[in-house]
Parts: structure tokens; C-alpha cells; sequence
């Protein structure tokens, strides 16, 4: 199964519109959410409204890159077949992670995928601002 791994930092604007958007994926997924230190109601409303995913909150501000670092351990420890790595202001596609999972298959020799990102207007972004990266476990790999 893959695992979503979803850092916030005061997300409170855009993380019901994220976290719906996981929710309805045509695939089942874990999600794990790593909060830098929100001074917002972004772990509130996640505990609240989101009993499923697992929200690991740290009482400081780690960053982006050793919270991302934090979920995947977390998604490993727990079986993660693969992680799904997404903003707090983006939203999915319904069948996003299923075709990246067939795509995986089809292509094992891959060991990262990124789906095409798109604006808020539906056109293919020319600036990405959200970072998506869907990693099979199973494949070694360099981040840089």
C-alpha cells in the first residue's frame, strides 16, 4: 500500500481541501501527516476531522526535507509499499496514486515518479510549487 506523507507548517487554509482530496483517492492509502510546530488549528482539525491519518506533531519546526525524512521512517516502520510525497496546498486527482502504482509496475526499473503538476485553472503548471514524488520502497535511491 502506499503511504502519503503531507508535511504542514500553519496549514489551516488549505488542509481540508488536501486532505479531502487524499480521502477520495480511488485507491486505498495510509496517510501520515508530519506539523512543524502550527501555531494554527492545523493538528486540531486534522485529530478532529481526519481520525485515520497518523499526524505526528513536533514541537519544533524540523524543515521540510527531516519532516518528509520523519514520515517516510514512519511509513517504512509500518510496511509502506511506497510514499507519496505532497504539499499541504495541493490537491489530488481521484486516480493520481493508482496510476502512478501502474505505472511503477509497468516500469520497475523506475524508482521515482512525479504526476504531471497542474494549476488551479486545469493547465499543465509552468511554475511547481508542490513537490509530489511518489517512491517505490523497494528501489534504492540518491536524494540530493
Amino acid at each position: 500500500m502506499t503511504t502519503v506523507i503531507l508535511v504542514t507548517y500553519n496549514g489551516m487554509h488549505w488542509i481540508r481541501d488536501c486532505l479531502n482530496s487524499v480521502r477520495s483517492s480511488s485507491v486505498p492509502v495510509h496517510t501520515i501527516v508530519v506539523d512543524n510546530a502550527s501555531t494554527d488549528a492545523t493538528c486540531t482539525t486534522i485529530q478532529t476531522e481526519y481520525p485515520e491519518v497518523k499526524l505526528i506533531a513536533s514541537a519544533t519546526n524540523l524543515g521540510f526535507g527531516k519532516a518528509n525524512n520523519l514520515g517516510i521512517q514512519e511509513a517504512i516502520k509500518h510496511g509502506a509499499q511506497s510514499v507519496f510525497l505532497l504539499n499541504q496546498d495541493a490537491i489530488l486527482h481521484r486516480e493520481t496514486i493508482e496510476e502512478l502504482q501502474k505505472i511503477s509496475q509497468r516500469y520497475p526499473e523506475f524508482g521515482i515518479l512525479s504526476p504531471i503538476h497542474l494549476n488551479g485553472g486545469a493547465m499543465i503548471s509552468t511554475m511547481v510549487f508542490a513537490i509530489i514524488y511518489f517512491v517505490t520502497i523497494s528501489k534504492p535511491c540518491l536524494a540530493i
